[in-house]
């Protein structure tokens, strides 16, 4: 690891470079300044990040929900899984919309989508299964450095206990 300086014998001002190893291999990187004090700082911030695995940082531009949710269901082995799964994307896609970023879905967002759904009369059990869909689909994203955060381990469950029917006990009677 170290500093060196790089450029053509022509010019004056040679812009400092920082050189680290990253995974048993080496890495060079520019400073992209002549200023040799901000070069070092950029050395020990990659050094650092690579001590402690910060390195691989989720990507800028994460794809889109409608892309990635095909993806991922590709790679669903069980057909009734997938076939459940498929339907609760349908209802994730229909408020949230295709060309939405992953990183661009928010807990704010996850709460607005579990509200709505409540608005139109869904059972509180339903948007449950949605939101745990969508949330194993984001984590899959997490795993990969796609996202840096699932957004719906944030957002609580809806108590759907209260909803349920309740069990009668047989008595081997008729009901009136």
């Amino acid at each position: 690891m170290g500093l060196y300086r790089r450029g053509d014998s022509r010019s004056k001002h040679k812009v400092w470079w920082i050189s680290y190893v990253k995974a048993g291999r080496q890495q060079r990187e520019s400073s992209g300044s002549t200023d040799k004090k901000l070069a070092e700082k950029l050395l020990a911030l990659r050094t650092a990040q690579v001590f402690e695995g910060r390195w691989s940082l989720p990507r800028s531009k994460s794809p889109h929900l409608g892309t990635w949710i095909e993806e991922f269901l590709r790679f669903l082995s069980h057909d009734k899984t997938r076939s459940r799964y498929r339907s609760s994307f349908n209802n994730v896609l229909r408020h949230f919309g295709k060309n939405i970023r992953l990183s661009e879905i928010t807990a704010e967002s996850v709460f607005r989508f579990q509200q709505a759904r409540l608005e139109r009369g869904v059972g509180k059990a339903t948007i449950n299964r949605d939101i745990s869909t969508l949330s194993s689909c984001l984590t899959r994203a997490k795993k990969m450095r796609l996202i840096s955060h699932n957004p719906c381990s944030d957002v609580g469950k809806l108590n759907e206990k209260r909803d349920r029917r309740q069990a009668m006990p047989f008595t081997g009677q008729k009901p009136r």
